[in-house]
């Protein structure tokens, strides 16, 4: 349960960045993504009751209740910003990253933002990085430090190439890539091409993880 969990949560993640960028309903990828979660609860739900059960007997049922962790209730989409929601939603993708590869991928997306300011789709890239900053679990009250440090570039791609879960890096591509898209903008893309080709991705790698992406997104929108 755990594993098709965290499959559903991956594939509806990607799937809402994608019909973020691209302006399309966003339904079919929140249901994947819900399911995910639900999935992933109950089988959290299910470890921990185990858990108790081998607790010594003599614990009371309130004692042993307490580490069954209580089903957390979503906002209404009206008081929170959908990608804030969502974005927090699919923040399991990156929960084995250090605290310097969350805030070296969230960098690179403000780079690629860079190219998308002044044009008509600032605020969609502007969501995306939202996305992205709440996936990564990260406090808005370091982003100046970490801008600083991660203004060296060589340093940023350095510690992006630390990350060897290409699942991670895919979505971070895609991520890129949408931003890419709306800022309308050539250089953004060979701007990612060249940054990719230095964590081992050929253009032709970069086409693909963006054609596989879409096909997902595609089927999800369809339902």
């Amino acid at each position: 349960m755990r594993i098709v969990g965290w499959i559903c949560s991956v594939i509806g993640g990607l799937s809402f960045i994608g019909a973020l960028s691209a302006g399309h309903s966003v339904f079919g990828p929140l249901f994947w993504l819900a399911l995910g979660i639900v999935l992933l609860y109950f089988s959290n739900e299910k470890e921990q009751k185990r858990s108790s059960e081998n607790k010594v007997k003599t614990k009371s049922t309130e004692e042993t209740s307490k580490d069954i962790p209580q089903k957390t209730e979503l906002p209404n989409e009206g008081d929170v910003n959908k990608a804030q929601i969502y974005g927090e939603m699919a923040s399991g993708i990156y929960a084995d990253l250090s605290t310097d590869q969350r805030w070296a991928i969230l960098i690179s997306q403000f780079c690629f933002f860079e190219f998308a300011k002044g044009t008509p789709s600032e605020k969609q890239a502007e969501e995306m990085c939202i996305f992205m900053a709440n996936a990564l679990n990260l406090p808005p009250s370091e982003m100046t430090i970490y801008s600083r440090k991660f203004s060296d570039m060589g340093l940023m791609m350095s510690v992006l190439g630390t990350i060897t879960n290409r699942t991670v890096l895919d979505s971070v591509l895609y991520n890129s890539y949408g931003i890419c898209m709306l800022s309308g903008k050539p250089i953004s893309m060979a701007v990612l091409y060249k940054m990719y080709g230095q964590l081992g991705y050929s253009e032709q790698d970069v086409d693909n993880v963006v054609k596989k992406i879409e096909a997902l997104g595609s089927m999800m929108r369809s339902l």
